[in-house]
């Protein structure tokens, strides 16, 4: 058996098996609907909050989040990313060669090296690469 019909059979399995549970919260009372909806909202907050930065909330001023470790800044992927998005938005003709936009201190902290910066930022042309 290959990978790929693995992948495509725990992929309609995992489809099957979310069709299921919503079939079975359909059938629920509103509350427990309600209660599966705020534990999800919940969740999904609890697993965002270590991923904001400091530099735009400060957890140590809050009793009740001081205990969560932050980031000082974006990650580098966030970084290159956003250099990306900022180069398509000021030219997108130059989304390949990505010289008529400087770039930040911040981007060029993360990436010191302009060559690895442009082969690690996306889109590149087939021509560029690497293997």
């Amino acid at each position: 058996m290959n990978t790929s019909s693995v992948k495509n059979g725990s992929t309609v399995m995992f489809l099957e098996a979310a069709a299921a549970v919503d079939r079975f919260l359909l059938r629920v009372n509103q509350p427990v609907q309600y209660t599966v909806i705020t534990a999800t909202v919940l969740h999904m907050i609890a697993v965002a909050i270590p991923n904001v930065p400091r530099a735009y909330i400060d957890y140590a001023r809050f009793p009740l989040l001081s205990g969560i470790q932050q980031h000082d800044t974006y990650g580098t992927d966030t970084i290159g990313n956003s250099y990306v998005a900022k180069v398509v938005l000021n030219d997108p003709l130059d989304m390949y060669t990505k010289a008529r936009l400087e770039q930040t201190p911040l981007d060029d902290a993360r990436h010191p090296l302009r060559t690895v910066r442009l082969l690690l930022s996306a889109p590149q042309p087939h021509e560029t690469r690497l293997p």
